[in-house]
């Protein structure tokens, strides 16, 4: 490395002044990190570590730079980084506010997050994978009978190393993946468990093993696009021995859930005039961007396909849907143009298939959430032309969540959750619903399916907690925290933690202080507003109110769009008008909370929420006049 590499990265010592890394400010002196609710010491090597990343935060910093200013260039091997780094990122976990990415061959790079709360985009999925299952369905649907392109699919029987245990199990996974394969969204045809005849008709090939390594088992599954050879997808799963029996159903709703979009994309690739080999390069970067939980790659992805392929319709739609997802990464003078290049490709996409229910969709992504009468039209109007779109729905239940009209949402959540009942995105919907409704069986069981085929999914913890901070269920909500896993959002829970404690002891002095936190998190605020107002602070909850209902209208569309391009999350605030709000809407300042996120404008005089059903709220009466 030359010296104006070397120079390029300075690594902070002990005579460097403090710095911030997330919510901590870290002392080189004393190596001490200050962060809300604790304090403590870093090691040394790890300290100069985060240094050199917080010194170029947002910027790649390779390996190399890493070993020449933090090992002064001595060789160490790459299990000595990747343990830093691993500390590191628990170290993050803990505080809040960071985390640090792996650029695959390249390095790693510290990057900053917003204060949590809750994201706009009803699913944070693989925008890919979100499109090509909806392709799927749409596709097989009225052609399973018919069709002689509907993909083979052949499930070998899985694979073991013969001891009694890891047969057994193998022979479990085997039959809990075929039969969670056809229960779901799943039309082409699957041979199971399938021979070496079978494998050579088919179009994809499943196989994996299950064995015992120590005191746990692992199962390692594959799937392959046979004609290309192509491997589409690869992971591991593990299971302490105590709880392996759970293991069979986990491989078989992962599988379930996102299998589906490979076959889109084979019948895409039968049915168009893409160039050979292009399917197998979209599931190579499918693949990559899944792995990386990267949105931005996904979109950038999308962006190259869109251009390659312009008559594609999956290549418009992925290049809608990501662009869309991707919005708050993209940098913010670029979003303008990305915008408008995706509402193009979301225009062309409905006009190529104006009978698949979801390519109404992605106009609502792509516009302000002021603008969200037209995305209930446009979304109904998707549901009239194809019932059996399968995440028309899902938007549409989270659409009506978000401006309080629960009923309806519940009904919607559980009309996507009937044609993938194993998908992760698709049970939350039902969950949090159905605890705002006080559906508490219906919630308890769809919970505890969704946690046993997902024990670490952590959108599932937070939207049952969201769920209780909506209905004002302050026990209800301690005790879903308490069967959050360990690694599961650790900082939010430990603030959620330290509030439900200083509630219960009626304790202000603590809990003033994290409830007025300018950066508490999203699901903070929502349970702070019960635990003041129950505690008779109003004015506290009244100033938590006015941080959570955050303007989005303005006084023209150029400059609503303007504060969306600022800040593509915001939206209307299902806390506006929860049950647990109730209180709240007797506030003179309620009026201008409904107003500047939308929700007055949204409710008009047809579309008012739940709390305005008969016998109705007071407020009800002005509400519509208002809206109106």
């Amino acid at each position: 490395m030359d010296a104006r590499t070397a120079a390029r990265l300075p690594c902070p010592i002990q005579p460097e002044p403090p710095f911030r890394a997330g919510r901590a400010t870290i002392d080189p002196a004393t190596r001490e990190a200050h962060f809300p609710g604790g304090c403590e010491r870093l090691q040394p090597q790890n300290l100069k570590v985060l240094a050199a990343l917080c010194a170029h935060r947002g910027q790649l910093v390779s390996r190399a730079e890493l070993v020449e200013r933090c090992w002064d260039g001595r060789i160490v091997g790459d299990d000595v980084i990747n343990r830093s780094i691993s500390m590191l990122r628990a170290f993050a976990e803990r505080v809040g506010g960071f985390t640090i990415e792996t650029v695959p061959k390249a390095g790693y790079r510290l990057v900053e997050e917003k204060p949590p709360r809750r994201s706009r985009t009803p699913l944070i999925l693989g925008g890919l994978i979100l499109v090509l299952a909806a392709l799927a369905a749409w596709w097989f649907w009225p052609h399973r009978r018919t069709d002689p392109t509907a993909p083979v699919v052949a499930l070998r029987a899985f694979t073991s190393n013969g001891e009694r245990d890891s047969a057994d199990l193998a022979a479990a996974t085997t039959g809990a993946l075929s039969t969670m394969l056809v229960a779901g969204s799943f039309h082409g045809q699957l041979l199971a468990p399938a021979g070496p005849g079978d494998e050579a008709r088919s179009d994809l090939v499943i196989a994996g093993d299950v064995r015992r390594t120590g005191a746990a088992f692992v199962a390692t599954v594959q799937v392959r696009d046979r004609r290309s050879g192509t491997l589409m997808f690869s992971r591991r799963y593990e299971a302490p021995a105590k709880t392996a029996d759970l293991l069979p159903e986990q491989v078989g709703a992962e599988i379930a859930s996102n299998l589906t979009g490979a076959l889109a994309l084979m019948v895409l690739d039968r049915r168009t005039s893409e160039s050979p080999g292009f399917t197998a390069e979209k599931l190579k970067q499918i693949a990559i961007t899944v792995a990386n939980q990267d949105p931005l790659g996904a979109y950038r992805i999308a962006q190259r396909m869109a251009e390659t392929q312009p008559n594609s319709l999956m290549t418009q739609l992925a290049l809608a849907f990501d662009t869309s997802f991707a919005l708050p990464a993209i940098p913010r003078e670029e979003r303008a143009e990305a915008v408008r290049r995706a509402r193009l490709a979301a225009d062309r996409g409905l006009r190529m298939a104006p009978d698949f229910g979801d390519t109404h969709a992605p106009w609502c992504f792509l516009h302000p959430s002021t603008f969200a009468r037209g995305c209930e039209d446009r979304l109904r109007a998707g549901l009239r032309a194809d019932p059996d779109a399968p995440f028309v729905p899902v938007f549409l239940s989270s659409l009506l969540f978000d401006s309080g009209r629960f009923e309806e949402s519940s009904q919607f959540a559980r009309l996507g959750l009937a044609s993938d009942p194993f998908h992760p995105q698709k049970l939350r919907r039902v969950i949090r619903t159905a605890i705002v409704l006080g559906h508490t069986d219906e919630a308890a069981q769809t919970f505890a399916k969704a946690v046993r085929w997902w024990p670490r999914h952590s959108g599932i913890y937070a939207d049952r907690l969201l769920g209780f901070a909506l209905r004002g269920d302050l026990p209800g909500g301690e005790q879903a925290l308490a069967e959050v896993p360990d690694g599961v959002f650790d900082a939010t829970r430990m603030r959620l933690g330290a509030m439900f404690a200083a509630y219960r002891a009626g304790n202000m002095v603590r809990l003033r202080p994290l409830c007025l936190d300018p950066e508490g998190a999203y699901l903070l605020a929502n349970f702070c507003l019960t635990a003041l107002h129950l505690l008779r602070d109003d004015r506290s909850a009244a100033a938590v109110a006015d941080r959570l209902f955050v303007r989005v209208t303005a006084p023209t569309p150029a400059a609503e769009e303007a504060l969306w391009l600022d800040d593509p999350d915001l939206g209307m605030e299902p806390m506006l008008a929860a049950p647990a709000a109730a209180w709240l809407r007797a506030d003179p300042r309620f009026f201008s909370w409904a107003e500047r996120t939308g929700a007055l404008l949204y409710w008009g005089r047809d579309r008012l929420p739940d709390f305005c059903r008969p016998p109705g709220e007071p407020v009800c009466g002005k509400l519509g006049r208002a809206g109106a």
